[in-house]
This record gives C-alpha cells, sequence and structure tokens, in this order.
C-alpha cells in the first residue's frame, strides 16, 4: 500500500513538472517570438526610412535632387546589407513571422538594387558632362554645351552600350535627355569630321598643295566655321589661312601674267596699226604725186636711171615692171599685147620720157 501511494506521488510529481516545463517552454518561446517580432519591426521601419531617402534623392522627371549625396547613399547601403545578414541568420519558425522575414528581405535586396542604380545614374551622368567643356546636365537642366577636343565616336558608341545596359527607365525626361544631349554630341563630331575632311583636300602631308582651288577653300571655310569647339576650329582656320596665302599668291601672279600679255597683245596690236597706217600714207602720197605729174627728188632720180638703161637697151629685150598699189604689173615683152597687159604708152613714155603719157596705168 505504501508503494503504491509512493508511485503515485511520484507520477503526480512528474505530471506537474512537465506541465510546469510546458508552461515555461511556452512562455519563453512567447518571449522569443515577440522579441522577434520587435526586431522584424525594427528592421522594417529601417527599410522604410531608406526608401523614403531614396525617394528623395530623384524628382518626377528622373532627375537628381540637390539632396542627392554619393556618401549618403553608400551608407544606406551599409546599413541594408547589414538588416539582410542579421535577419538571414535568424533562426524564424514557420508562421507570421517567418513571412514577415521574408517580405523585410525581399524589400531590403529591392532597396539595395535602388542605391546601386542611382550610384549607377550618377557615374553615367558625371561620364556623360566629361564629354562636354561643361556640364551637360545639372539638377533638372539641360544644356547642349560643346564637345572636348578629344572625344570620338568610339568613346560615344561605348558609352551608349553600357548606358543602355543599366534598365534605367526609358520614360523618364532624364533618360530622353540624355539620349539628346549623346545625339547633338554625335552631330557635333560628325561636323568637325566633315570640316577636316575639306580642310584636308587642300594639303599634301601637311604641305599646301601648288594650285589649292578657292572654291574648295571657301566651302572648307564655310564648314569650319560650323564648328563649335574653338580650339579645333582655330586650328583649322589657321590651316585654311595659309592656303589663302597661296591662293592670293597665284591668283596675284595669274593677274601680273594677264596684265603682261594684254599689254604685250595691244602693243603689238598698235604697232601693226601704226605701220597699216603708214603703208596707206606713203601708197596714197605716191598716187598723189604721180596723178598731179609730179615727182619727188627720188623718184626723178630713180626714173632718170631707168630711162637711161631702157634708151641703151633693145627694147625687144625689156623685160620692164611697174609697180601699182603694191602690184607688179605684167611684162612688156608681147608688144603685139601692150595695151591688153597695160604697157599701152610704155614706149612713148620711153620715147618722149613724159610720164603723165604713163598715167593711166595708175588710175583705178
Amino acid at each position: 500500500m505504501k508503494r503504491s501511494k509512493r508511485g503515485l506521488m511520484m507520477i503526480l510529481i512528474m505530471i506537474g513538472l512537465m506541465a510546469i516545463a510546458g508552461t515555461t517552454y511556452g512562455y519563453v518561446q512567447h518571449q522569443n517570438d515577440q522579441r522577434l517580432e520587435e526586431q522584424l519591426t525594427e528592421g522594417q521601419n529601417k527599410v522604410r526610412a531608406s526608401c523614403e531617402e531614396l525617394d528623395t534623392y530623384l524628382d518626377e522627371q528622373g532627375f537628381m535632387t540637390e539632396a542627392f549625396a554619393v556618401e549618403k547613399i553608400e551608407t544606406i547601403k551599409t546599413n541594408l546589407i547589414s538588416l539582410q545578414t542579421t535577419y538571414s541568420e535568424m533562426t524564424i519558425r514557420k508562421g507570421t513571422l517567418k513571412e514577415t522575414a521574408d517580405q523585410l528581405l525581399h524589400n531590403i535586396d529591392t532597396l539595395l538594387d535602388r542605391a546601386d542604380q542611382l550610384l549607377s545614374q550618377y557615374d553615367h551622368q558625371q561620364a556623360l558632362n566629361q564629354f562636354f567643356v561643361e556640364d551637360a546636365i545639372t539638377g533638372n537642366e539641360v544644356t547642349h554645351p560643346v564637345i572636348v577636343e578629344n572625344l570620338d565616336h568610339e568613346k560615344l558608341e561605348a558609352y551608349y552600350e553600357a548606358f543602355e545596359q543599366q534598365g534605367f527607365d526609358e520614360e523618364t525626361t532624364w533618360y530622353q535627355a540624355i539620349a539628346q544631349v549623346l545625339e547633338d554630341a554625335s552631330e557635333q563630331l560628325t561636323q568637325i569630321e566633315t570640316a577636316e575632311a575639306a580642310v584636308a583636300e587642300l594639303f599634301n602631308n601637311d604641305e599646301v598643295i601648288k594650285e589649292p582651288s578657292r572654291s574648295i577653300y571657301e566651302n572648307a571655310r564655310v564648314s569650319v566655321a560650323n564648328i563649335r569647339n574653338v580650339k579645333i576650329k582655330e586650328f583649322s582656320d589657321a590651316r585654311l589661312d595659309a592656303v589663302l596665302k597661296i591662293i592670293e599668291e597665284n591668283e596675284a601672279k595669274a593677274n601680273r601674267l594677264a596684265e603682261e600679255m594684254a599689254r604685250a597683245e595691244n602693243q603689238q596690236l598698235t604697232q601693226e596699226q601704226s605701220s597699216q597706217t603708214s603703208g596707206n600714207a606713203n601708197s596714197a602720197g605716191t598716187s598723189s604725186q604721180v596723178s598731179t605729174g609730179e615727182s619727188s627728188p627720188s623718184d626723178t632720180a630713180r626714173h632718170s636711171e631707168s630711162n637711161d638703161e631702157h634708151v641703151s637697151s633693145s627694147v625687144d629685150d625689156l623685160e620692164w615692171k611697174q609697180v601699182v598699189k603694191d602690184e607688179p604689173m605684167p611684162n612688156c615683152e608681147d608688144k603685139s599685147r601692150a595695151k591688153e597687159l597695160g604697157c599701152a604708152t610704155y614706149d612713148a613714155w620711153i620715147t618722149e620720157g613724159k610720164p603723165e603719157d604713163f598715167k593711166d596705168l595708175f588710175e583705178d
């Protein structure tokens, strides 16, 4: 009987102990869940605060605001990564708290991606501004400044490819502004290349060609005038100045040659006109002397000499020619055709020595 009472007491004690243990476990577990819930709530608050702060760094159009600060974003990232580590290592039983913890970790991942994209947006905007002598985008202000001297199409293409891979929202004004600025830079590069190619036509191995064309020069000058970069424009203008110098020297030389040729032609024409005028005057004077029966002393002497020669010679052997108006008269050998040949008064003139009998030969 005593043994059975003792055994019953032991059973009751064990049951009591188990009840106490169960109650204690339940209480402890409740305390753990409550503590985890508080921790999760604290984490959610931190994540929410981080999200709200990141929201202040961009405006509605997608431009970075004045509040944007790389250091602050880096700090937010560090805190989020710490929360991520903490809640990933927690042992949370299935249930509401587990779902809450999983959602919190997901939100942290989302914010980390968002922070990285903000930093990427900053880096890409800064890189874009390096293509210009002044910042193209500052805050929400977009300008189209002059490109730098060392920019080329390869750099623009590499930038654009990297920009496209970032997954930025294409619907934002900021994204569209980046695209417009890139297009403007490309157009400036094309203008520079076009102008430099036009200038290059006037050079051979960095030396001005011997006979540069003024039309090509003028077209090149127009192209260079459209270059917005001052240094590049000044360099091309200096090259064109050297070309213009050669063109003006060539033109001056050509003008001098043309003037010399014109003077030579005028002198030759003047001489020809003078000779012709003198010849006409001499011919007119000779005709006048014959028609009036007068002769100059030299003509009289020549006629006297001729008379002596012809008188002393046989008439049959004469081959006399008279020149009238620079045209030689036919030979007068055939006396039967003397009149026909224009020598009708030859014998009379030879015999009597009267020039007036011969004057019909000088009449028109």
